[in-house]
């Protein structure tokens, strides 16, 4: 949000450019635990948990889809992140890209893995190919909450130092980058993935 900040000056989401060419691997080691609405009645109370929605969606100048359980979905929420043991989540991002034979390659290894798959988008005149990871509805108190508050320190909120609206491009820095630093083990880490049968970076 270039111009218009949101009304607490921060927002509920990160984000980051992604390749258009490269099979992805993301890792968010610690989940928000996320308000489960899977059994609500009409007398179920609401239950502030670490998040009430937790997401990763892919944008960009193609068109994309919410296929829940499709490798060809272009957005994950909640369950559909495949929380594993550990309470993270491995996430493969392919690019649309790859020919038939190697977005089978990729599934079958992400499937054997435990791993959720998300599909890529493309970069277009006017837009990147973008990952965004949503966290809406955070209690305060979580730690790897987006939005700094009294109980954590957050992502630096890019409106409390830039009351005058500035593009994008005239910030300089990682000053507004969020890590492992500020959000802890909720921090998406990514990089590119190798082919399961090859010692080269799949494309």
């Amino acid at each position: 949000m270039p111009s218009v900040p949101p009304p607490d000056h921060c927002a509920g989401y990160l984000g980051a450019a992604t390749s258009t060419t490269e099979v992805g691997l993301i890792r968010i080691s610690q989940v928000a635990k996320w308000f489960d609405t899977s059994n609500l009645t009409g007398n179920s109370l609401f239950e502030q948990e670490e998040t009430t929605y937790f997401s990763v969606t892919r944008y960009g100048s193609a068109a994309g889809t919410h296929a829940p359980g499709s490798p060809r979905s272009a957005s994950l929420g909640n369950q559909e992140l495949l929380v594993d043991a550990s309470g993270g989540s491995t996430i493969v991002a392919w690019p649309r890209s790859l020919s038939t034979d190697d977005q089978q390659q990729v599934f079958d290894h992400a499937k054997a893995n435990g791993w959720a798959i998300l599909r890529g988008d493309q970069q277009g005149q006017v837009t990147t190919a973008n990952l965004f990871v949503r966290m809406k509805g955070a209690s305060p108190s979580y730690q790897g909450g987006y939005t700094p508050t009294s109980e954590r320190a957050g992502v630096p909120c890019y409106f409390d130092d830039n009351p005058t609206a500035r593009r994008w491009h005239q910030v300089t820095g990682d000053q507004y980058v969020a890590s492992a630093e500020n959000i802890g083990s909720g921090a998406p880490q990514g990089s590119p993935a190798r082919s399961p049968n090859s010692s080269t970076t799949a494309a």
